[in-house]
């Protein structure tokens, strides 16, 4: 919990509790058990003060602000210890069409899933149309129906709780619809007739899904870049009014790292180009990242989790629609395809050279087409029939044994595959067949992993120099300046003459060191002499 965050009513910060924590702590313990124990929380604990946030510049209605409740910091300690108590579950007990608030699902995935949609029924050419409806509920995450509420905990078996909170009038709420924000989308073909009618019965009139949703075009034209250029003209907005004009050059690196853009108009003398700063710090570079490759990066995840979670909502969307016979890693990409499914066909054929499976019980392996043999040579078998859609591992494997079934493994596949298959070792656990990341080493998927694999990276002749110089323990700016001297990029006359006439090239700093690297190593290295400078910094 964040230490600075404003405070409820007690004015108490978490940073006071860190502080304090020997002071506090018997008696925040001791309150936090008998709260649980006894399901009582003391009135003045629950108060809060409540700010309203304007969600639109000279708002008028209500609906227009957002509350923001300040609660007391006992409180948060609470409701926080109730929410890591329930993450484990959350997964298990709300459904997958909820994807935002719940561990490992990502709200990006409606956006994916919008965009499907919208493009089906916009390219659907049957005469027998489809429809799509919109429904918004306006804060729905706070106004619930108590007798909705009442009948879920009934099911999960929480009876007692419900008891409590009931006699004690704690919980309250409403479910409210929006209207306004009700839209209904046709397919093209359908008659004008009955797309009245029906929009007569359901009383919605809007004959659109509107531009966006969730910030994001939920429809494309020709141009994508053209479809996107609010968001970018947005994020340019907000950047350039602060853009790093006050901030020195370690902070801007760092603002940099974090996601933002350098600013276009800035001219000045740049002394090392953006291939270099954006190699890796062990290459002598700043670990910038190119825009191209983060780009990727974003995607792959979302590949990876259909790879990783084919069951989750978006994997059996598009497997409905575009793999219904096979896998994701072995689909196609049809030529009348979305452009959801062009971009996550593109990047799954980019990494796929970086996935493997582990073997469990084999029920889910496809022989023909997986990485599933140790590579020596080949990663998978040869076959000596046609290859059947039907058949997984599974089939090879004798279940009594745990071991292969060298007569089934003959009459497939030729004599060199099977001797790569038969010195595969089984599991005697029986646990399910897993992908596996090969390029990290715990065989999880990374955003670190995945933007160095298809972004490729090299070694540098001073690898150790450059570790050296990010772990002296100095302030920031000064790594940074150490690290110019390394790249021979200080702005020193030897150095300039290279882009600008100068008169003197004399440096009276570095006089007794033949480079900048020479200096620096005096700097990393404990040294009595520009010699054995020159000599560590080689």
């Amino acid at each position: 919990m964040g230490g600075k965050k404003a405070p409820g009513p007690d004015g108490f910060t978490s940073l006071f509790y860190k502080k304090s924590w020997d002071t506090v702590e018997e008696v925040v313990i001791d309150m936090t058990q008998t709260c649980f124990r006894t399901g009582h929380l003391t009135k003045v604990f629950n108060t809060t003060n409540i700010a309203l946030i304007p969600t639109v510049p000279l708002a008028e209605l209500v609906s227009q602000y957002r509350p923001i409740i300040l609660c007391n910091f006992i409180y948060k300690i609470l409701s926080k210890t109730l929410s890591n108590r329930l993450k484990p579950l959350m997964d298990n007990i709300i459904s997958q069409n909820q994807s935002a608030f719940v561990p490992k699902r990502c709200i990006s995935d409606n956006i994916l899933i919008a965009n499907e949609v919208v493009y089906v029924v916009n390219h659907h050419k049957k005469k027998k149309g489809i429809v799509v409806i919109k429904l918004d509920m306006s804060k729905a995450y706070d106004k619930l129906e108590w007798s909705f509420l009442s009948k879920v905990l009934l099911k999960m078996a929480l009876s007692a709780y419900i008891d409590n909170l009931t006699s004690k009038g704690l919980v309250e709420g409403i479910k409210e619809i929006n209207f306004d924000k009700f839209g209904i989308l046709f397919s093209k073909k359908l008659h004008a007739p009955l797309m009245n009618h029906l929009s007569n019965i359901l009383d919605i009139h809007n004959k659109d899904l509107g531009e966006k949703y969730l910030v994001t075009p939920i429809s494309f034209q020709a141009s994508k870049i053209q479809a996107h250029m609010g968001i970018l003209q947005a994020v340019d907005g907000r950047i350039t009014s602060w853009l790093h004009r006050l901030l020195s050059q370690a902070a801007r690196t760092t603002l940099v790292k974090h996601g933002e853009m350098l600013d276009s108009k800035d001219r000045k003398l740049h002394l090392l180009g953006w291939d270099a700063l954006c190699s890796s710090r062990s290459e002598g570079g700043l670990g910038f990242r190119k825009y191209e490759f983060n780009n990727l990066v974003m995607l792959d995840r979302n590949a990876w989790k259909i790879i990783e979670n084919h069951d989750c909502l978006l994997g059996s969307v598009l497997k409905a629609r575009y793999f219904p016979m096979t896998d994701f890693l072995n689909a196609a990409c049809p030529a009348d395809c979305s452009w959801t499914w062009r971009g996550l066909h593109t990047i799954k054929e980019m990494i796929k050279p970086f996935i493997s499976l582990i073997v469990g019980d084999c029920k889910f392996i496809d022989p023909w087409c997986d990485k599933w043999i140790p590579t020596l040579g080949s990663v998978t078998p040869n076959p000596l029939v046609p290859p059947d859609p039907c058949v997984k591992v599974s089939y090879l494997i004798d279940d009594a044994t745990r071991s292969c079934n060298l007569e089934k493994l003959i009459t497939h596949f030729d004599d060199a595959s099977v001797q790569k298959i038969i010195t595969i070792p089984l599991s005697q656990l029986c646990t399910p067949d897993r992908r596996d990341w090969e390029l990290s080493k715990n065989g999880s998927f990374s955003s670190k992993s995945a933007y160095l694999g298809l972004r490729g990276s090299g070694r540098s002749p001073s690898n150790k120099l450059w570790k050296c110089i990010w772990k002296i323990n100095v302030p920031h700016h000064i790594q940074l300046f150490t690290w110019k001297a390394a790249r021979n990029v200080l702005p020193a006359k030897i150095v300039l003459q290279t882009r600008m006439p100068l008169h003197s090239v004399t440096c009276y700093v570095m006089r007794d060191f033949s480079s900048n690297a020479s200096f620096c190593a005096s700097i990393v290295f404990d040294v009595e002499s520009a010699e054995e400078a020159e000599a560590r910094a080689i």
